[in-house]
């Protein structure tokens, strides 16, 4: 009679994907929030969030090509849209295995002002500042360059205005805000 022999077990695993969360300048970013999309688009998960390490884990993949995509920025970013693409190789399978999916940053934003006389040449000199929804000052001492231009940089999204503190010399003060 055939006799049986147990041959052992053989698992098999799905990977996974761990992409790292940052601001410009490396810093590691909480509380983004990402969903996991396969090759055709459609959503494999939902609602992943970035750790206090900034990661982000996309568990229990098959093998495949995916994209991370950001749906919610982290407090005081600005919404990547661009999506990070891995790929889990059909290697991976046979052993667990985290693919290092990179970093994925997000930014501040930035506006710009262009300062300029009643006849469109533009101003140097002129001081501001910008204040937030709720008349806070958020930044002082911003002055306008030989372009005219006035820079404010690293803001978290919102509504802010430029209220101008100093005019340029020759000029009279503009009270309006911008």
């Amino acid at each position: 009679m055939p006799k049986v022999v147990n041959a052992g077990e053989l698992a098999n695993y799905k990977a996974s994907a761990v992409l790292t969360k940052v601001d410009v300048d490396g810093k590691v970013l909480e509380n983004a929030e990402f969903k996991v999309i396969d090759a055709e688009g459609k959503t494999v998960i939902e609602k992943l969030v970035s750790n206090e390490a900034g990661e982000v884990t996309a568990p229990e993949l098959a093998p495949g090509t995916y994209q991370f995509v950001e749906t919610k920025a982290p407090t005081g970013y600005i919404l990547n849209t661009e999506p990070v693409e891995f790929t889990i190789e059909a290697e991976q399978a046979a052993m667990p295995k985290v693919v290092n999916a990179s970093e994925f940053v997000n930014y501040k934003g930035s506006a710009v002002l262009t300062k300029v006389d009643v006849d469109g040449k533009v101003l140097e000199n002129a001081e501001f500042k910008v204040i937030n929804a709720e008349g806070k000052t958020v930044i002082e001492k911003l002055v306008s360059n030989e372009a005219g231009e006035v820079t404010a940089p690293e803001l978290a999204p919102g509504t802010y205005q430029f209220v101008e503190t100093k005019a340029p010399t020759g000029y009279v003060l503009n009270t309006d805000t911008v």
